[in-house]
């Protein structure tokens, strides 16, 4: 050491020295981030014009009304339309949403449903939803945009907190955003519990790497979100492998520091645990009803229905016809690409690669339960997945693919592969890539793309795969022999960055057309200038105008889709929902035609409505067919039907059908609902209320047929009536003797119902509707929905929400003490 001290002064001086530097880095890297971020914004940007350029540059509009415009009636207005058919969506999903939550109403009856139903609440608690309340234009197609926009935000930043760069992350973020199960399903629940899905994985892995208050807090919000989304099943899917990711990574993290790791698998399953109390508004209900409606019996086969091998081929080329094709919506398999040909390279620096084991480990279970039989005894007793078609688990692997393809090319995009071994490896698994897909395009050279309605688009899709092929193909000669070449220039560093940039500019280009296009092809599309809810035609206002006092219709077959009616103040008794496997209402439909509840447990669809009595006694004054179904003598409603417009539409007036409320003298009781059905079924009788021992009777009640049942004017003691948007009703009623006051409108159990202020039992009349003992004189009655669960369920909300918000208050104390842990 220096006498002087300059030893001494140098030590001194290299902290001083050192802070410049490490402040550049710090300003280099936040520059480089708000680069990326820039980058990533433009590039999403981009993405969501390709894929949407139709609507916001061409002449369509996104609408799922699409199909409407194909069918009768609409089909006369002659609006073009183009995509996929999205029939759920039309006759469930938007004429509820757009008789509630478009109106500002908020409710838990729709009387226009059906013959009413109970609103399922999770419309209320969507974010997405209350999109709705903008006019149905607007509406439609920023919610398919913010649907992609999550999604792709989510596996983004999932990539991006595992340490991968934003090539991975955006890379990823595409390719999930717009595989199969996310375009597919667009407009449905599907989808919502897709996009939210990859940030309840971040937050996961946070919560795993760091317990945090917050961590828990947004655990629980995400797990509500998901499942009051309106698709347990799919929320399940991911729950279980969420479940499977955070036990192991937390096993691996803290094995033997059990103290830790018990604190951080029960804040998870407490997170969990919170978020599913909390949507017990939906999701009780939901178990609630289908273990006793037959809903999951109906279902009970459905989890063991996977797909063919032959489907394996639509992972290369998507709509490729296959004999064992279910739909292309349902077995639709597409990932893009380069998630499936690219999998090889997840062995390539393994090790180096955080979480690819459990992605690659995960697409290999979900492609062993898709195509074989093997863990079939697992699956099918697992809760909340097990009354669902088994084929339906794509989305995750659609998921897993996904991030393996993000990991993969972030690794080839954000490393310098500078050493031969490095290179025989990646070239390797990239022969290997090249050769499966080379196969796959000879062995389905002659094979049609065909979307639906038979358009063939399979030239241009074909030849966007092999430019993605190639350009990934170019890629890897790039990244991999490129650097060699600059190795010994001095402007290596330069060439080696601007390099790494055109490369993944390329690379992630031609991921977003190869997804893009494919998306492109599921857009739901309407001419131009079309209206989102098609105008009433001919017949529609011939119906208006002659149901004015409440009076329903039946559609036969698919003429006017089911619930389509409600878009113009028609009910129409059919309906698409889970109360429609209520056994009450199945039998009273199966017996009015018994083929009603054979396309699908949950929508019913009339081919032969052959007894017309029941239709009488629940209202209904018109059946509407076409001539398409008039002309088949096995589904034909005989003489009546007639053409009353032009838009292909024929319907049949039912006389004197039953008022929607009357005040009848006579009872007829019976010991079962089956002999109701029968002695309605047989003869129309007016003044007359049905009864039986099974569903209940009033005290004492006896068979008596003392008044006439014949031209007997039912409404004329029914002094006014007065129903609320919500569905309750006011009604005034002047009667000179005991009578039984019929609302025509569905008694599910939640109903209650007071004369002048007082309590009154409510009786399930006639198999289906309200009615109640009303004695003689001058009274007021009032029917009030009343779901008592719902509100005990809602209860449950709130106090999962003010749980929530005392972990958020408190969360420093929380975090001092799993600090401690």
């Amino acid at each position: 050491m220096s006498t002087d001290g300059s030893q001494s002064a140098v030590q001194s001086a290299r902290p001083a020295q050192a802070a410049p530097h490490r402040q550049t880095r710090r300003l280099t890297r936040a520059a480089t981030n708000r680069l990326a971020a820039i980058a990533v914004g433009t590039g999403l940007i981009a993405l969501l014009l390709y894929v949407y350029g139709q609507v916001v540059f061409g002449n369509w509009n996104y609408s799922y009304t699409n199909c409407l415009y194909r069918w009768k009636p609409f089909a006369s207005e002659n609006v073009a339309t183009q995509g996929y058919c999205y029939s759920d969506i039309t006759d469930n999903v938007l004429p509820i949403a757009y008789t509630t939550l478009h109106q500002g109403l908020i409710t838990a009856w729709v009387p226009t449903f059906s013959i009413g139903a109970p609103m399922t609440v999770n419309l209320y608690f969507s974010p997405f939803n209350y999109l709705y309340l903008l006019p149905f234009d607007i509406a439609m197609p920023l919610i398919a945009v913010a649907k992609v926009v999550i999604a792709f935000l989510g596996m983004y930043f999932l990539l991006r907190q595992l340490g991968y760069t934003s090539r991975g992350g955006f890379i990823a973020g595409t390719t999930y955003a717009l595989s199969a199960a996310m375009v597919t399903w667009q407009g449905w629940p599907h989808t919502e519990v897709g996009a939210w899905a990859p940030w309840l994985f971040l937050v996961l892995d946070k919560l795993v790497r760091q317990l945090r208050a917050k961590y828990i807090v947004w655990t629980a919000i995400l797990t509500f979100l998901m499942l009051m989304a309106g698709m347990p099943t799919f929320a399940a899917y991911f729950f279980y492998l969420g479940f499977a990711y955070a036990l192991f990574y937390a096993c691996r993290l803290y094995w033997g520091r059990w103290r830790r790791l018990a604190a951080t698998l029960a804040a998870g399953i407490g997170a969990v645990a919170i978020g599913a109390i909390m949507s017990l508004p939906y999701t009780g209900e939901l178990l609630g009803s289908v273990g006793s409606n037959g809903y999951s019996d109906s279902r009970s086969n459905w989890s063991y229905i996977g797909l063919a091998p032959e489907q394996l081929k639509t992972m290369f080329f998507p709509f490729m016809t296959t004999q064992n094709t279910v739909n292309n919506i349902e077995s639709m398999l597409y990932t893009g690409i380069l998630a499936i040909i690219t999998v090889a390279f997840t062995i390539v620096r393994f090790r180096s690669k955080p979480r690819v084991g459990f992605f690659a480990c995960s697409a290999a279970i979900v492609g062993i339960l898709l195509f074989t039989p093997y863990l079939d005894i697992v699956f099918t007793n697992m809760p909340m997945v097990n009354t669902s078609y088994k084929f339906r688990i794509v989305i995750l692997l659609n998921f897993a693919l996904a991030a393996l393809l993000g990991i993969n090319m972030d690794d080839l995009l954000s490393r310098v592969i500078d050493t031969m071994r490095e290179r025989l490896s990646v070239w390797a698994v990239t022969a290997v890539a090249l050769a499966v897909y080379v196969y796959a395009a000879f062995k389905t050279r002659g094979t049609p793309l065909v979307s639906e309605n038979n358009v063939e688009f399979g030239p241009l899709q074909r030849r966007i795969a092999y430019l993605t092929v190639a350009v990934f193909a170019v890629v890897v000669l790039c990244r991999t022999c490129l650097p060699a070449l600059f190795r010994r220039s001095a402007a290596f560093a330069v060439a080696s960055k601007a390099m790494s940039v055109l490369c993944t500019v390329a690379l992630c280009a031609a991921v977003v057309v190869d997804t893009g296009y494919f998306a492109m092809q599921y857009l739901p599309l309407t001419q131009k200038g079309s209206s989102a809810i098609p105008q009433a035609t001919s017949t529609i206002k011939y119906l208006q105008e002659n149901t004015k006092n409440g009076e329903k219709i039946v559609g036969k077959n698919v003429d006017l889709p089911t619930d389509s009616s409600m878009f113009y103040g028609l009910r129409d008794i059919r309906g698409h929902a889970l109360s429609m496997t209520n056994p009450d209402i199945k039998a009273y439909y199966t017996a009015i035609d018994k083929s009603a509840y054979e396309s699908s447990p949950t929508n019913t669809v009339f081919k032969n409505v052959s007894n017309e009595n029941l239709l009488r006694y629940l209202g209904v004054k018109f059946i509407v067919s076409s001539e398409t179904q008039e002309n088949d003598p096995e589904y034909s409603s005989g003489e009546g039907m007639k053409a009353v417009g032009d838009d292909g539409l024929l319907v049949k007036e039912l006389d004197n059908p039953a008022p929607e409320v009357q005040l009848v003298d006579n009872i007829q009781v019976f010991d079962t609902n089956d002999e109701v059905l029968d002695a309605m079924g047989k003869r129309y009788q007016e003044n007359t209320v049905f009864f039986s021992r099974e569903y209940g009777t009033p005290e004492g009640a006896k068979t008596t047929m003392d008044a006439p049942t014949e031209n007997v004017d039912t409404t004329a003691d029914v002094k006014s009536v007065d129903q609320q948007d919500d569905g309750d009703l006011t009604i005034v009623v002047s009667g000179e003797s005991m009578q039984y006051l019929l609302v025509n409108e569905y008694d599910d159990g939640d109903w209650t119902a007071s004369v002048d202020g007082q309590e009154t039992p409510i009786y399930k009349g006639n198999g289906l509707i309200r009615a109640v003992a009303v004695p003689a004189g001058n009274h007021m009655v009032k029917f009030t929905y009343e779901p008592k669960r719902l509100w005990w369920y809602l209860a449950a909300t709130a106090a999962g929400a003010v749980v929530l918000v005392a972990i958020a208050v408190l969360y420093k104390r929380e975090d001092e003490f799993f600090a401690e842990l």
